[in-house]
């Protein structure tokens, strides 16, 4: 059974799907720690920091 609310159908009959357990890499901590991608994940943080285009206020100006 439908029921039409706002224009939007419900269902009260609706059950959502079970969770799915997510499948981690067993080394998934070595990879956290790896130095190597530490490094390229900052690396990709700062580009795209810096192709956002953001103006920071300078600190001597206080």
């Amino acid at each position: 059974m439908l029921i039409k609310q706002d224009g939007r159908a419900i269902s009260p009959d609706w059950v959502p799907d079970p969770p799915t357990q997510v499948q981690v890499p067993q080394n998934i901590q070595l990879e956290l720690r790896n130095e190597e991608t530490h490094f390229w994940l900052r690396y990709d943080l700062i580009e795209l920091v810096g192709s956002l285009g953001l103006e920071f206020p300078d600190s001597d100006d206080e």
